[in-house]
């Protein structure tokens, strides 16, 4: 496959704080915080990542969501997630590596927390109109990564969620090599992941009544 090394992303490690690494994604076109409006959907990025690739998709997806139409986006590593996250946003975008053609544990337990904070069966009226996609990064050609991302949309279906996909069937994916410093995509997987955080975004918007229209 040909990576474009205009489009590598570069993570660079500050100190560790409370026993957790904060990396700031500097990305070569442009550099994004979380968006914040009064106008549009509050959407939740929440992802694992133990080797940065999943958190650079994620800010892939994020920078499709700021791209496409006024929005709030709250980007969180699952391990910092908390209920509150979940129950204030109108769309919930998932991420993960693949583990045996699987989600991680963490977002796995993460998003079974959900039952245990709001309880059965109110949570399914806490996430009735919440949108919910899914991402996910596969370090072989055949790792699963479709598996991974059908496992995040019915743990989001089990809860009440609509769930939609990208380009592809179920989400975004991306191959991930064993760099963590120097993360290449393809402009078709920077495409789908942009896609996918635009979609969602419009489908909440359309949930939410909002009447900003999205560019997809």
């Amino acid at each position: 496959r040909t990576r474009n090394p205009s489009r590598a992303v570069h993570l660079h490690r500050m100190p560790r704080h409370a026993g957790l690494v904060t990396l700031i994604l500097l990305w070569a076109s442009s550099v994004h915080s979380s968006g914040t409006s009064d106008v549009g959907p509050k959407i939740l990025i929440v992802y694992h990542s133990k080797t940065n690739w999943t958190a650079a998709l994620a800010g892939v997806v994020r920078d499709g969501i700021l791209e496409s139409a006024p929005a709030s986006v709250r980007m969180r590593l699952v391990a910092n997630a908390t209920c509150d996250d979940a129950k204030w946003a109108d769309g919930i975008i998932a991420g993960s590596p693949v583990y045996f053609a699987s989600l991680s544990s963490q977002l796995k337990a993460y998003m079974e927390s959900w039952q245990d904070c709001f309880g059965w069966p109110t949570v399914k009226e806490v996430f009735k109109k919440k949108v919910g996609g899914a991402f996910c990064t596969g370090g072989q050609q055949a790792s699963g990564r479709d598996m991974t991302m059908v496992g995040i949309l019915s743990a989001m279906t089990s809860n009440g969620m609509t769930i939609t996909g990208g380009p592809t069937a179920y989400g975004a994916s991306a191959f991930h090599n064993d760099s963590a410093t120097r993360i290449q995509f393809t402009d078709e997987e920077i495409a789908n992941a942009k896609y996918l955080g635009a979609r969602v975004a419009e489908l909440a918007r359309m949930l939410t009544g909002s009447k900003t229209k999205c560019s997809l």
